[in-house]
């Protein structure tokens, strides 16, 4: 379980809250009331006290995303696959995208050199 949920606290607590929150939970639950509970919180403090331990337990609590992003949804794929675009409209486009360049000779630019 996660060690921040059996102390109930937040990820951003500080070490001093962290303590806080320990020594409140051993009061209420100590090991002649609740032997499994206590166990519990120690093992939950031993785990957040030093900063190595903090580390690893906030990168296991780091979830992968829910879903592939980079995999298209279906209606994404019937929408790419009723697209059909053949050579003459690769021919269209590169015509439409240079026609705006400016028609320059470069060659002027280089009779100065000779």
């Amino acid at each position: 379980m996660n060690p921040y949920q059996i102390l109930n606290i937040g990820t951003e607590a500080s070490p001093a809250d962290i303590k806080k929150a320990y020594f409140k939970l051993v009061k209420q639950y100590t090991p002649e009331k609740d032997p499994e509970k206590f166990k519990a919180i120690r093992h939950a403090y031993d785990q957040l006290k030093s900063l190595s331990g903090r580390a690893q337990i906030d990168f296991d609590i780091i979830k992968e995303p829910a879903g592939d992003f980079l995999q298209p949804s279906a209606a994404e794929v019937n929408a790419l696959s009723s697209l059909k675009i053949g050579v003459e409209d690769f021919i269209v486009i590169a015509e439409a995208l240079y026609s705006d360049l400016p028609k320059t000779d470069f060659r002027d630019d280089y009779t100065h050199v000779i």
